[in-house]
């Protein structure tokens, strides 16, 4: 079974230097050569910057922006184009080439106190804007999904009581897009996560999450289901102990099985 070998930005930069050196490429024709001799070999490049510098800097700078409209849309008017857009670019973070240094730039500019201080904005409101708290919901995930450090952030920064009111609020009003949002984000932080897992918990998602599988609604029934599955579970190896007993007990009590 091949093994695939994961380069880093080190030995990248030793190969281009080489190819310059030995073989009197220019910086732009020898990292060019690096990169398709690596790839011959089956390298994974995932973590290596092959711009020459400048593209982890410029997917830093992006998510700083970034985060800090997000950070100052809860305190100040922001124009919600310029919003959505902000939240766009942690949406996109799956497909950015530099995910690593956009993720690093989240966490160190506290990209989870600001998604969660948006969300506390947005439930409730006299007028709910349901694309920006839908975006916001699923701009988190798709951080936390990538990033362990933004999904252990998740319960300290309010995480738990931020979602678990969102989804009321779309409950409430019956908007079942942003209920799905919610609860496919309550799966990705309570995945190998025994900390947001309690802090779900005593949020009281489990109640709520009884009620989203009484539905007629295929998609929302799905991310319940997935969303108690990962609330249930035993996996985070990094506990020593694991409250799945309690919290199944607790997802009893709420009337998810009839015992």
């Amino acid at each position: 079974r091949w093994v695939t070998m994961k380069v880093s930005q080190e030995t990248f930069d030793s190969i281009v230097s080489e190819n310059v050196e030995e073989f009197e490429l220019s910086l732009h024709e020898a990292r060019k050569e690096a990169v398709e001799q690596l790839k011959r070999q089956g390298a994974d490049l995932s973590e290596v910057d092959i711009s020459g510098g400048t593209a982890k800097q410029d997917a830093r700078t992006e998510m700083e922006k970034a985060v800090q409209v997000i950070a100052g849309a809860s305190k100040v008017e922001t124009a919600r184009n310029t919003l959505l857009a902000a939240l766009m670019v942690i949406q996109a973070v799956s497909k950015n080439e530099q995910r690593q240094a956009a993720l690093s730039a989240f966490g160190i500019k506290d990209g989870s106190g600001a998604l969660a201080a948006l969300l506390q904005a947005c439930v409730p409101a006299e007028i709910p804007d349901w694309e920006v708290l839908s975006a916001t919901l699923i701009a988190w995930r798709q951080v936390i999904i990538r990033d362990d450090t933004a999904r252990d952030a998740f319960r300290w920064r309010g995480g738990a009581q931020s979602v678990v009111a969102a989804m009321r609020y779309a409950a409430k009003n019956n908007n079942d897009d942003c209920r799905i949002a919610a609860l496919e984000l309550i799966a990705a932080a309570a995945t190998r996560c025994e900390s947001n897992k309690g802090a779900l918990a005593k949020a009281g998602v489990c109640s709520d999450l009884a009620k989203a599988l009484v539905t007629k609604n295929d998609n929302l029934l799905k991310s319940a289901a997935r969303a108690v599955c990962t609330i249930a579970a035993a996996d985070d190896t990094r506990s020593a102990t694991s409250a799945s007993f309690d919290t199944s007990r607790a997802l009893v009590d709420a009337g998810l099985l009839k015992l």
